[in-house]
């Protein structure tokens, strides 16, 4: 056999087979197209996953550097909420976001502390007050009444023995069942607040021409630092407070005082959020209050609403 009909010892490649480096696999999470050295798509940003990922090692270390991520973000976020207003709104405004918390993550983080707290915030009222101390109490008596019927007590007759309805044994039952419903119930329910108090703010502010979206980032952030703020009250505020009270020169209510110094925070967050002046902002406070009390007596509403539904 001729030199030239030897078969050649050394392995060819079909120009229709990619070279093993042009070979490209597809992204798990979004069916973009990777290549084997492509460490994270470039569509979705999810990391390209290899068997070696699926060990329990590699699995316990991407759990460990999620968690120390997120706490990387909780911990400052929570920090320039509290001690520096509107700052994280404004942020959010200017497409800085990435280093903080979302609005929706830091309030829900917010929330879930708030929920474990003790209930010392008056966002969540007893029957008794719903029933007789609310500006819709006398609207919504009719409607209580049937429930209270439901259970037996006839209300009219009641009435007419002269007799107080809030006396009776049905309504102490009932008032029990709802309370121990209630309290866990409004705590979850405060985002309820949003809409109505991101619309307020939206009027208030209406010359800054900010978007809709942008109020409720702000009312967001407010409400979740409203929650951490009850939170954190019994721990620093009430004690400092008690502290400046047994001096004999003073002599006020602790409670009020403390439910009152989270105001403070209204007049920044209004320039640190919209960018306000600050006479503005400081004369935005009392129309402030005046929308965070309708909203308030809303949600309250609401929350009778459903406790009626599923007490």
């Amino acid at each position: 056999m001729s030199a030239t009909q030897r078969p050649s010892l050394v392995a060819t490649t079909s120009s229709d087979t990619p070279a093993p480096e042009a070979v490209t696999t597809s992204c798990p999470n979004c069916g973009h197209a990777l290549a084997p050295d492509d460490r994270f798509c470039s569509a979705c940003g999810q990391k390209n996953i290899t068997d070696k990922d699926r060990w329990l090692p590699d699995l316990m270390r991407a759990s460990l550097q999620e968690i120390t991520d997120l706490d990387g973000r909780v911990l400052p976020s929570s920090w320039l909420l509290i001690s520096r207003p509107g700052f994280l709104s404004r942020e959010y405004q200017m497409g800085r976001r990435r280093r903080y918390l979302s609005p929706i993550g830091l309030f829900l983080i917010a929330n879930v502390l708030f929920f474990l707290s003790p209930a010392l915030s008056d966002l969540n009222i007893n029957f008794w007050d719903q029933y007789s101390l609310q500006p819709y109490s006398a609207w919504m008596q009719p409607a209580i009444n049937v429930v209270l019927e439901s259970r037996g007590l006839d209300v009219q007759a009641t009435i007419e023995q002269g007799v107080d309805v809030r006396n009776t044994e049905i309504f102490r039952d009932y008032a029990r069942d709802y309370n121990a419903r209630i309290g866990d119930l409004a705590k979850s329910m405060v985002i309820a607040h949003v809409p109505l108090l991101a619309f307020g703010t939206l009027i208030l502010t209406f010359w800054r021409k900010l978007l809709y979206a942008d109020h409720v980032v702000a009312s967001l952030h407010f409400l979740a630092f409203v929650m951490l703020y009850f939170t954190l009250m019994p721990y620093t505020i009430i004690p400092l407070l008690r502290f400046i009270d047994a001096a004999p020169f003073w002599d006020f209510d602790v409670w009020r005082v403390a439910l009152a110094i989270k105001f403070v925070y209204v007049p920044f967050m209004f320039r640190g959020a919209f960018g306000v002046p600050w006479w503005a902002a400081i004369a935005l406070v009392a129309p402030f209050l005046a929308v965070l009390l309708v909203t308030h007596t809303s949600y309250r509403l609401l929350q009778l609403w459903i406790g009626l539904a599923i007490v």
